[in-house]
């Protein structure tokens, strides 16, 4: 089934069957990139606040020892 642009619709779905939660609607490949790669960066920021927080602490620890 050609379009008029030379493209053939309806070969390949535009949406993913859920596998979560059961059948129905089929949901959009992107929103499993947005969610993964939102994941991703807040378990990244938090890894660089827990770095720092930890850091922090230690170096008040050294701080208190020395006066």
């Amino acid at each position: 089934r050609d379009n008029g642009d030379g493209l053939i619709l309806g070969e390949t779905p535009a949406t993913l069957r859920p596998f979560l939660w059961g059948h129905g609607e089929g949901v959009d490949p992107q929103l499993y990139v947005t969610i993964t790669i939102s994941i991703i960066i807040v378990l990244v920021a938090t890894g660089i606040i827990f770095k720092f927080a930890t850091r922090q602490e230690e170096e008040n620890l050294e701080l208190s020892l020395h006066v």
